[in-house]
């Protein structure tokens, strides 16, 4: 029997990820469905509740931990992030591949916990320099300079694992960014 295709994406903040993703999501003819995360962080003013995340409060997290309704959890930037049992089990219901974001750490947990159930591809979206990375958060005018530098030191520290991925896109130009992640889905598949 054929392995369901699992595809992580991993990046650091502010590579255009949200872009890649939607049209990844959008092209019927890949037959994706993204993760919805779970997070018990407040809505930012242009989200939608359900739409990126499933959002909950942090009392509803504990009592979920304590349920064990989770493939994984994890503390970032002072919020708690999840992918629950029930939304992987939505996606393959609907006969269709499943692409998880995940930040470094989690996409080499899942990578080796999810292996003997998934063909698993991993690919990680580079920004072409940190410089570039850190104009973009500031352009971003949602985040406070302390949050930056933690964002800068966290994407330090990821892009030393950029080895651990099958695929490095360096996300210079938006859409050949996109062209290049459609072209490696469609030569696993």
């Amino acid at each position: 029997m054929n392995k369901p295709l699992l595809i992580i994406i991993s990046w650091p903040s502010w590579v255009w990820k949200d872009s890649i993703i939607s049209w990844l999501t959008n092209d019927e003819t890949l037959d994706f469905e993204k993760i919805v995360t779970t997070t018990s962080r407040s809505l930012r003013n242009s989200e939608i509740d359900w739409a990126k995340y499933y959002h909950i409060s942090k009392d509803e997290f504990e009592s979920w931990i304590n349920e064990w309704k989770f493939i994984e959890h994890e503390l970032v930037h002072d919020n708690h992030y999840w992918a629950t049992f029930e939304e992987f089990n939505r996606i393959l219901d609907k006969w269709k591949h499943i692409l998880y974001e995940l930040d470094v750490a989690w996409a080499i947990k899942i990578k080796k916990k999810l292996d003997d159930r998934f063909l698993i591809r991993t690919i990680f979206i580079s920004p072409p320099s940190l410089d570039t990375l850190l104009e973009r958060l500031k352009s971003r005018w949602t985040e406070s300079e302390e949050s930056i530098e933690r964002r800068i030191l966290t994407a330090k520290n990821e892009m030393k694992y950029m080895d651990f991925y099958d695929h490095i896109i360096v996300n210079d130009v938006l859409e050949q960014a996109i062209l290049d992640t459609i072209n490696i889905i469609k030569n696993v598949r």
